[in-house]
């Protein structure tokens, strides 16, 4: 459940000067820490923060940093909240400082 305030966060910080009667626009939300936030989950509550602020038509991507392992430096490429493990070598990946999703704006709310 912690993904819904830090996905709350990041959208809040990215709309707060939009209108209020504004629609549309574009969002890149940026999973910055793939041990903390899953795409799908998001994904799901970007959805909904959206709508709950009057923004439902408002689209939006999710993008994901690289996550490399501490001990083997390898990508790790299936990292997620529920396997925060290297698959290479099996090490935990490191979670990385400051919040795990960031949000911008691509383009502007009309």
């Amino acid at each position: 459940m912690h993904e819904a305030g830090a996905v709350g966060s990041a959208i809040e910080r990215a709309i707060r000067d939009w209108p209020a009667t504004g629609r549309g626009g574009h969002l890149e939300l940026e999973i910055r820490d793939a041990t903390r936030a899953e795409a799908g989950s998001v994904a799901f509550y970007a959805a909904a923060i959206l709508a709950d602020h009057g923004f439902g038509s408002t689209t939006f991507t999710v993008v994901s940093s690289d996550v490399h392992c501490a001990l083997c430096g390898e990508l790790a490429v299936t990292a997620s909240p529920a396997d925060p493990q290297c698959g290479h070598c099996g090490a935990p990946l490191p979670q990385v400082p400051g919040p795990a999703v960031v949000c911008r704006e691509v383009a502007p709310c009309a």
